[in-house]
């Protein structure tokens, strides 16, 4: 990654020709300090301060608090062992690999990984730096060669994770958010638990569903279990405590905890019922801003912005937006809102991102090849839907948001058909010839051009179906929920670098 060219390794030595080295990207603990003193950030979770900083546009300046651990090196006439002593040895900053090493009967050697891997697991609030497990593998070449690789996953190594930490607490009670489809939120609240030397008071309740599920009552003991060190996640326990607890159920709001509108119950989920419901209105301006690309903007500054809609935004006043953001991030604000009046953008793309309700970008794509901007705006609902509903992969409940939805967003799609450098896509759609799923990141607009400077007609998504031609990782090795549906559909699993490398070879 670019963020990190002249990264500096001060024990290296002149090569004769370049190397890989494979990294894990970490903040220990002191520079996570330093970090947020420096940015104002507020980060108190090394794993989600390296995520942030790795996605934000300046990350280069903040080179120097990322620590590389080495952990391999792309030498093929080096065993494993040596290649971990010379990874230490030259290319080690703070924090060298730890590893051990194991020679022993089968039997033994299972004590000793076990015994290791408790060891780790009692050092984690030593350490200076978050881990969350052990990596076993296999060096004998010939148990390495036998079992060999899966896509991009070696079946000579596994990850041993340590079990999540577990406290218990008092409940408090509830507060609930509304998103931007109306979904409503409940948020846990209970006395203050220290998980991995941070202090939690809150979680999210998830659902409607899990809300009734825990039937919480105000004082009940929970479980708070720290799920990946990032999540903390409650249950109820059945102890005595919450057995006779004479205090009644908590209800679930039968009016939006925000605009006071009725709630609309399914059997998993509870909605606010009022499609200008104020949180709402504010959730779905923010989620505009990261569908467009824009940078930097979290909730609280979109409030702050005061603008609800996409043509408020492109219509900022530059002296306001710097009297809220100040000048480095209201620069870089004016210069994202020029880049959307003039690069040619496709039509698709900025209705996508307006917030109808469960309608997607692509689902976008296949509406604008068949009517223009004007016929979706001006056509009577009857029309609309007889000249979507033969459009493959539309059905009646979307055509209906649609229809019902458009008068709401009228403002901004007559905004949209101004603007002159609006691709317009009716007639002129290319059809998808493949399908490309990502995970463990999420791609940029650079990426995407070269994607489709390959082929314009792929379509990347988030989601993983049988229809997807392959799956993206950002690097070799990695392992998630995707990589192991794309295993079990046969779905080739492909590190970036890999992919752009020889696209041929996939496309």
């Amino acid at each position: 990654t670019p963020i990190l060219a002249g990264y500096k390794f001060p024990n290296a030595r002149p090569l004769a020709k370049p190397i890989g080295v494979q990294f894990e990207a970490i903040i220990d603990y002191y520079n996570l300090r330093k970090l947020n003193e420096l940015t104002g950030k507020n980060y108190v979770n090394g794993r989600t301060a390296i995520i942030g900083l790795l996605g934000s546009s300046d990350a280069r300046k903040y080179m120097d608090f990322i620590t590389l651990v080495p952990v391999d090196v792309d030498i093929p006439d080096m065993d494993k062992l040596h290649r971990l002593e010379f990874c230490n040895q030259f290319y080690a900053t703070r924090i060298p690999c730890i590893y051990e090493y194991f020679d022993h009967t089968y039997q033994d050697t299972l004590f000793l990984v076990h015994k290791f891997v408790n060891e780790a697991q009692n050092m984690r609030p030593v350490l200076p730096f978050m881990y969350d497990g052990v990596v076993t593998e296999l060096v004998d070449p010939n148990m390495v060669r036998v079992l060999g690789r899966k896509n991009s996953v070696n079946q000579y190594m596994m990850a041993i994770k340590f079990n999540a930490i577990r406290k218990l607490t008092r409940f408090l009670g509830y507060t609930y958010s509304v998103s931007q489809n109306g979904e409503i939120v409940p948020l846990l609240h209970y006395m203050p638990v220290s998980l991995m030397g941070t202090i939690h008071t809150k979680t999210t309740g998830h659902s409607f569903k899990r809300f009734i599920e825990l039937g919480l009552r105000e004082n009940d003991i929970i479980e708070i279990e720290y799920r990946n060190d990032v999540i903390p996640y409650a249950s109820k326990p059945m102890i005595p405590d919450n057995m006779y607890n004479p205090n009644p159920p908590i209800p679930f709001p039968d009016r939006c905890p925000c605009c006071g509108s009725p709630v609309y119950f399914s059997d998993k989920q509870a909605f606010c019922t009022n499609i200008v419901c104020p949180e709402r209105v504010l959730a779905k301006a923010t989620n505009m801003l990261s569908k467009l690309g824009i940078t930097d903007i979290s909730e609280e500054r979109v409030k702050a912005l005061g603008f609800a809609w996409f043509h408020e935004f492109m219509e900022l006043d530059s002296k306001h937006i710097y009297d809220v953001l100040g000048e480095a991030i209201g620069d870089k604000l004016i210069a994202q809102i020029n880049d959307l009046k003039n690069r040619p953008i496709e039509d698709f793309t900025l209705v996508g991102a307006l917030g109808f309700s469960n309608v997607a970008k692509a689902t976008w794509k296949l509406i604008l090849a068949n009517v223009t901007l004007d016929e979706l705006m001006y056509l009577n609902d009857t029309s609309l839907f007889n000249r979507l509903i033969v459009v493959k992969g539309l059905g009646k409940e979307r055509i209906g948001t649609i229809c019902n939805q458009r008068g709401f967003f009228e403002t901004d799609i007559k905004y949209i058909i101004n603007m002159p450098n609006v691709i317009r896509t009716t007639g002129m759609v290319q059809a998808v010839t493949n399908v490309i799923a990502v995970t463990g990141f999420r791609p940029d607009q650079h990426m995407l051009d070269q994607i489709h400077m390959i082929d314009p007609g792929i379509e990347v998504t988030e989601s993983l179906n049988k229809t997807v031609k392959l799956l993206l990782v950002p690097m070799d090795g990695f392992v998630s929920a995707k990589t192991q549906k794309a295993n079990k559909y046969g779905i080739p699993v492909v590190p970036v670098p890999v992919f752009f490398g020889n696209p041929k070879l996939y496309i």
